[in-house]
Formats: structure tokens, sequence, C-alpha cells
């Protein structure tokens, strides 16, 4: 390596030191506590969610505290967790503009999940995308078809799949505001 390429090698590594301490002088500057603000995320991403709520909340000088309930939150969250995690896809098969896939909870905290949350989802899914989202029960689950009416929706549809068809749109966070606030679109969100 010539001289050249050395110096710009060093150059490269001060820059990036300086970097780095900049970072840190600057996240330990903006700690409230005398501690370093190092880490981003709360460690579980239900906690996580309902700490951003509370923050929001706080910053609202409007906030009616009698109407807040966390509670619904965390058992939503509890849902969704169960809806993807504890459930099984089974069956899939492409139906004309879609496809079909039969959902298998493996615990009785997904059945409920999956009772209320398929439940509301054709609704906020046609809301989202134009797309039709049909749920039968059957004895081993649920068997869901989800069709388009445009041709050039069909591959991603059926890419995306169950967990895709939940998880599109933004609808998930408003719903979440509207039930810790109290203005909930749906009247309970508790497990029976």
């Amino acid at each position: 390596m010539n001289y050249l390429g050395k110096q710009a090698v060093l150059t490269a590594i001060a820059l990036i030191l300086l970097s780095i301490s900049t970072l840190a002088n600057h996240t330990l500057a903006g700690s409230t506590s005398g501690q370093p603000q190092l880490l981003v995320e709360s460690g579980q991403d239900a906690f996580g969610t309902i700490q951003e709520i509370i923050r929001h909340l706080h910053e609202d000088p409007t906030t009616d505290w009698s109407q807040v309930d966390l509670e619904v939150v965390r058992l939503h969250l509890r849902d969704m967790n169960a809806m993807t995690l504890e459930v099984d896809i089974a069956e899939p098969r492409n139906v004309p503009l879609g496809l079909q896939v039969l959902v298998q909870p493996r615990s009785a905290l997904a059945a409920g999940a999956l009772s209320r949350v398929l439940a509301a989802h054709p609704t906020a899914l046609l809301q989202d995308t134009g797309w039709h989202m049909v749920v039968l029960r059957e004895a081993t689950g649920y068997r869901v078809t989800t069709t388009t009416a445009q041709a050039d929706e069909v591959a991603k549809l059926r890419a995306l799949g169950y967990i895709g068809w939940m998880a599109l749109g933004d609808h998930h966070k408003s719903h979440h505001w509207g039930m810790a606030t109290g203005n909930s679109p749906h009247a309970s969100h508790h497990p029976e």
C-alpha cells in the first residue's frame, strides 16, 4: 500500500473513532437520569407498545385519564402474539384470484385470540386493501379465504399469506390508541 493509501485508511479510521466518540458524548448528554441512554428497545414488543402509548398520553394535556384502559391493550397484544406464534397454517390452496388456508390454534389462548381477531379483521383488510376475507369456523380451526378483484394483486396476496393479511395496513396503531383511550370501535376486547 502506498503512502496515499495508508493516509486514506488512517483518515477513515480517525473519522469512525470521532463519530463513535461524538455519539457516545451525545448519548450521555441526552440522558435525564445521569445514566447513558444506549438502548432503544424496551426488551419486549408488547411492553414497548404500552410504553409508547403511556408516553403519548403523558404528553397530551387533554388526556382523559378516567377513560384510559391499558389492560384492554395488553390483552389485545397478547391475542396478537398468540394468533401470530401459536398457530399452524395448513392446507394452503390457490383459489381463483386468491388463497385459502386453514389456521389451526395450538393453544386455548390462540383459539380465543383467533375467534376475536378474525371476527374483526375482514372489515379492516377490506378497508386497507379492497381484498375480501371470508372466515369459516371448522372443527380444527378457521378456514380463511382471501381474494382480490385485481388480477395484478394475486401474486402479492398469495405471497403474503395468513400472517401478511393480518399485518398488512397501518390500522393497528390507531386501533391500539383507540383501545387505550376508551375510543375503541369494538365493544369489548377482553377475553371471554
